[in-house]
């Protein structure tokens, strides 16, 4: 899910998000100067458009901190327990696997519960966490109402309680308030603008231009953000007409069996572009156009900048993609708990 080298990016400034502050992480020394331009893709670019990131107002200062290089304490007795949607999508996958590796060079325990998109299962497992004494818990929520029970019942809790990835609809108590006291994450608001300004792209001169948006887990933060933005873009571009949007719940195999319904459903001359809220999705859509015999006439645009979506870009199978790391997801949400345990501000 790292950005290829050699790669490069037309990067989109992100703007601030009212629930929190952009950080500006810089990438490679020799990318290119941010730009405002909505004009994503180049010729002979690879279509791969850069994402910032965000965080609440107490989180952003305590990531600051922590990135700038303050210490946290080396093989401590902390154990930051992890709540997570799904064990079936990707990017999770890789965002563990960052997690594990800073937690393994700290010397900090970390634990892992799958929800499999069940809130009222991920509530539980947020409270066995809390129960058997983990020092902090970061929620992934499955649902941005459904999930929030679970982590407000320990409001007043002297362990924190931090999201990550995606939020709640639920007011956040800040370095020194109630749980959930802060957010770290990629803005999907602006994923989901960056995600409809490159499908205008993707749609070149055709007016009109026929689009079909495969949605993640429908109640996510990333699914009703994304759409926020992407629909904000689309509907302003009078070109644009949207013929169908459904859920393939962030998973590949989903996606291809609801593409191959779509197919059927909107025949040859009906759709130009796809996009989709993923890029493991993307690929699984991809395929089933392929299958489908109409991938000279359909674009695919996806999120992510995973490997496997920016190989099927450089092919020519996949338009484009908006890049997102799941390790620097990962990894802020373990450095935003332990400086929470540490007291930093």
């Amino acid at each position: 899910y790292e950005p290829v080298a050699g790669t490069r990016y037309h990067i989109v400034r992100s703007h601030p998000c009212p629930r929190g502050l952009w950080l500006d992480m810089e990438g490679p020394s020799e990318r290119p100067q941010r730009s405002h331009d909505s004009e994503v893709a180049e010729e002979g670019v690879t279509r791969v458009v850069r994402t910032r990131i965000v965080g609440s107002l107490g989180a952003a200062a305590l990531i600051a901190t922590s990135l700038s290089g303050t210490a946290i304490a080396q093989d401590s007795d902390y154990e930051i327990a992890f709540a997570i949607p799904t064990s079936q999508a990707t990017y999770f996958t890789a965002y563990d696997n960052a997690v594990k590796e800073l937690a393994d060079e700290l010397g900090v325990e970390v634990k892992f519960a799958f929800a499999e998109n069940d809130a009222a299962k991920q509530n539980q497992q947020v409270a066995e966490f809390m129960t058997a004494g983990a020092d902090a818990v970061v929620v992934a929520p499955v649902d941005v109402d459904a999930s929030l029970p679970g982590i407000t019942a320990y409001a007043d809790a002297e362990e924190p309680i931090i999201t990550s990835n995606r939020f709640v609809n639920g007011d956040y108590g800040d370095i020194d308030g109630a749980n959930p006291k802060v957010h770290t994450g990629f803005s999907d608001y602006e994923i989901g603008r960056n995600l409809g300004e490159l499908m205008i792209v993707a749609c070149g001169d055709k007016d009109p231009c026929n689009v079909i948006m495969e949605q993640g887990t429908i109640g996510s933060s990333p699914q009703i953000e994304r759409d926020r933005g992407a629909f904000e873009v689309l509907e302003a571009n009078a070109a644009i007409n949207v013929v169908d949007k459904q859920t393939n719940d962030f998973q590949q195999s989903k996606a291809i069996e609801l593409t191959d319904q779509l197919m059927v459903k909107h025949p040859a001359g009906t759709v130009d572009v796809i996009g989709v809220h993923d890029d493991a999705s993307a690929v699984g859509v991809v395929t089933s156009v392929e299958r489908a015999g109409r991938d000279d006439e359909i674009n695919v645009v996806g999120v992510g900048g995973s490997i496997e979506g920016v190989d099927a870009i450089a092919e020519g199978r996949m338009f484009g993609t908006v890049w997102v790391s799941p390790r620097l997801d990962g990894i802020l949400a373990l450095q935003a708990a332990l400086a929470l345990l540490e007291g930093e501000t």
